[in-house]
């Protein structure tokens, strides 16, 4: 949702943290040379914490996966997707196997931890051009992955039909009042409703439009400018395939036309949020996917009702763990979601001839 978190993480969140011992025991465990410097990397999701080490063999990323969600089975599907993802040809950060077993999935203490090499580059520049680019990399990404035959457990995670949306509206109310009783309750429930409204509309014009009867494939799951870096010599390079699963590839360009699409977020109120999506990076987008391959008229049609579900689930989601949106009150960033989705809703025929 861009926001004022930062593209890459929760700023206004407790982050999950390394200890010092847990450092030296995992580091031992690969073979990096002599250490340089250690310091935390703040980017992702916050119960992943990260560690950006440089040593004389290079620039690494350490990151301790989160126990709550990522299981063995699920983060061997996620790096079967990655490394599938590598041999095609696609720019992605290089798993670092342990020194012993030759494992890129390194198991300690009940933890489960990754090594990356660090990857250099420059954040999204809300260019058009920019847009584009991760508008192809995403159809190339789509078309490698048609032959890809992961191992492992699929998350159960979906953008349609979202069962953590419905779960994370119904939880929202107690969520925000326990951790903000001050909080204006009547924006509270009215947002609350137009969200609630916009997504059964969605949901109900997903299905009626075929949703369901699309191809299903492995997809990235999260594609959005934290997730890819850009090269200053050109070229993108995907990371962060976490949320990886098996879906129809329209639920990554709906997620990808919203997220690369976002109007500046840097006013700290919500409701001073420009409301809508860029047009011109929108179409930049649609080009450079279709550079690649083509969108279906099928896939079109449904595009305006999944970017609706996916900007709910990703707004609500967090405000029912946490009661407000990277500590922002949750009436007020609602608000401006609900707005947003109305956008979208009231555009939907000009979104499907993008």
């Amino acid at each position: 949702m861009g926001g004022p978190a930062d593209e890459h993480g929760d700023r206004g969140a407790q982050w999950d943290r390394f200890q010092s011992k847990e450092i030296a025991k995992v580091l031992s465990h690969f073979d990096l040379g002599v250490i340089e410097t250690i310091r935390e990397y703040h980017r992702g999701s916050r119960r992943a914490p990260k560690l950006r080490i440089r040593s004389d063999q290079g620039e690494f990323l350490l990151k301790r996966r989160s126990t709550e969600r990522d299981s063995v089975e699920r983060v061997r599907f996620c790096q079967s997707i990655q490394q599938h993802v590598g041999s095609c040809g696609i720019s992605i950060a290089e798993l670092i196997p342990t020194r012993n077993t030759g494992q890129t999935l390194l198991e300690l203490d009940g933890r489960r931890y990754e090594l990356f090499r660090f990857v250099e580059g420059v954040r999204f520049s809300r260019s058009e051009g920019h847009a584009r680019e991760a508008g192809t990399v995403l159809a190339q990404l789509h078309t490698a992955l048609l032959t890809c035959r992961a191992v492992g457990q699929m998350p159960d995670a979906r953008v349609h039909h979202n069962r953590h949306a419905h779960a994370a509206i119904a939880r929202i109310p107690d969520a925000v009042l326990y951790a903000n009783p001050e909080c204006d309750r009547t924006m509270l429930g009215e947002a609350l409703e137009r969200v609630r409204a916009r997504l059964e509309m969605a949901e109900s014009k997903a299905t009626k439009y075929g949703y369901d009867a699309l191809a299903q494939q492995p997809i990235h799951g999260d594609w959005h400018p934290g997730n890819t870096i850009f090269r200053e010599t050109g070229g993108i390079t995907v990371i962060d395939f976490d949320s990886a699963r098996q879906e129809p590839r329209a639920a990554d360009i709906a997620n990808g036309l919203v997220q690369f699409s976002l109007r500046s977020r840097a006013a700290a109120d919500p409701l001073e949020w420009p409301v809508g999506l860029d047009p011109a990076r929108m179409q930049a987008f649609i080009r450079g996917y279709h550079e690649h391959t083509k969108i279906s008229a099928e896939e079109a049609t449904i595009l305006p009702w999944l970017m609706i579900e996916a900007i709910a689930a990703e707004a609500t989601v967090p405000i029912a763990r946490e009661g407000s949106f990277a500590g922002v009150a949750a009436e007020r960033v609602l608000t401006a979601v609900a707005n947003m989705l109305d956008w979208i809703g009231d555009r939907s025929r000009a979104i499907t001839t993008l």
